[in-house]
């Protein structure tokens, strides 16, 4: 058999021991299993074990897939890091937290060279999702040493992962400087799916998930679009958000909407999914059945975004708010778009309309400009849109937060009340 195959059927074995160990352990810490608990848990540690032997398998399968030229050091290291997760996990379940944080840590480290070293974005947003997910872990591992500082993961990684980094991951300098070389020989082949970085008041927000780092290349791609073919008409600069005000013709208008169009849909996307990582998060916590002191420091870890980000660091509830930000934006910006675009056709129905008599008549008689019925309710319309959207920026903790874009915020509300 093929041997990538091979490493499909053992990560399978993985992953079917893994589950089946975790349910047996939330099974043994109910109530009404107590006569049976020692069973259940007996049986949830021999599959454990299995996982932890068909990882070490497949490790050793993709070792020998690059020693012939038939694996990348990305994929090895990849392999390397689930491996040291699943020991890791095995043995905090087994109480040996001290050969747990040196596993874990370890696998932290070598997550953070393929966050600094991915070509795509999604990529790096997948290493430090995994990251996220094994951070309360080293957390309670320090805590349970009695480690002074057990809230501080960077520094824990940084101290342990030194000292036990070559002795754990063999050739480990040679793969990371592979690593480099691939990432950098990648690089312009998948420039145009790394994700430009997205700005807040001059401060980065972070990006966490694979999924999301998708939809908002959408974004960007339909951004793109829409900057070839001009921004059309926009509301007045906005902290936080370019905006302004530019005339455009008519063929350019309906270009212009079709990419706001483009631009409203990717972004729907964007808010849909990021809503649901927000409801996720809520209703996450790490659970560790069979470890009753860890209830103690519970609130300091749960979660999955929220519990390993560092003090200040924006997470998703803040991305989440600054996507419906743009996208209110950029629902202004298309109905003024479409305000501009009414009122030209009808300065352009004026223009092509002029007197058909080439004699001055001796009294001449002004006549009533042709103004179709349906434009003035169909532009009031519109500004009640924009209205709509307004008042719903304003409600934005984002928003809120800022005074100087909230007042900003409200004189534009003001502004398009008095326009309507």
């Amino acid at each position: 058999m093929n041997k990538i195959n091979s490493l499909e059927l053992l990560l399978l074995e993985v992953e079917r021991a893994w589950a089946y160990s975790q349910d047996l352990i939330s099974l043994s810490s109910q109530p009404t299993n107590e006569s049976k608990a020692s069973t259940l848990a007996h049986s949830a540690t021999a599959r454990f074990r299995r996982a932890v032997h068909w990882s070490t398998q497949m490790l050793s399968y993709c070792q020998s897939l690059f020693a012939s030229s038939r694996l990348s050091s990305e994929n090895l290291l990849q392999a390397t890091i689930y491996t040291l997760i699943i020991n890791g996990r095995f043995l905090r379940y087994r109480d040996h937290f001290e050969d747990a944080l040196v596993q874990l840590c370890v696998a932290r480290h070598i997550l953070d060279e393929l966050a600094a070293t991915a070509s795509r974005s999604r990529d790096q947003a997948l290493a430090i999702l995994y990251s996220d997910q094994i951070s309360p872990e080293i957390r309670y591992c320090a805590h349970e040493l009695g480690h002074p500082e057990a809230y501080n993961v960077q520094s824990i990684v940084k101290a342990v992962a030194s000292k036990h980094l070559y002795e754990i991951v063999e050739n480990c300098d040679a793969l990371i400087e592979n690593l480099k070389a691939e990432a950098a020989a990648s690089s312009k082949i998948a420039g145009r799916k790394k994700l430009d970085a997205l700005m807040w008041e001059d401060q980065p927000i972070p990006v966490r998930d694979p999924g999301l780092v998708d939809v908002l290349l959408k974004v960007q791609e339909a951004e793109a679009r829409l900057s070839l073919h001009g921004s059309g008409t926009a509301p007045p600069k906005i902290p936080g958000q370019g905006l302004k005000v530019k005339q455009t013709d008519r063929s350019s208008s309906k270009k212009g909407v079709a990419a706001y169009d483009m631009i409203l849909l990717a972004l729907s996307d964007a808010e849909e999914m990021a809503r649901k990582l927000v409801e996720v998060q809520q209703v996450s916590v790490f659970r560790f059945p069979l470890l009753p002191s860890f209830n103690k420091i519970l609130p300091q870890i749960s979660g999955t975004n929220s519990g390993t980000l560092a003090a200040g660091t924006r997470d998703i509830h803040f991305v989440h708010a600054y996507i419906v930000y743009q996208l209110l934006s950029r629902r202004i910006q298309r109905d003024l778009l479409l305000i501009s675009a009414l009122l030209l056709s009808q300065e352009s129905l004026q223009t092509h309309h002029p007197s058909s008599s080439h004699k001055l008549p001796s009294i001449a008689k002004p006549k009533p400009e042709q103004v179709d019925g349906r434009l003035y309710p169909a532009v009031v319309k519109l500004l009640d849109t924009v209205l709509q959207s307004l008042n719903q920026m304003r409600t934005l903790s984002i928003v809120d937060e800022s005074p100087d874009l909230a007042s900003a915020v409200e004189a534009r509300v003001s502004y398009t009340k008095a326009r309507r």
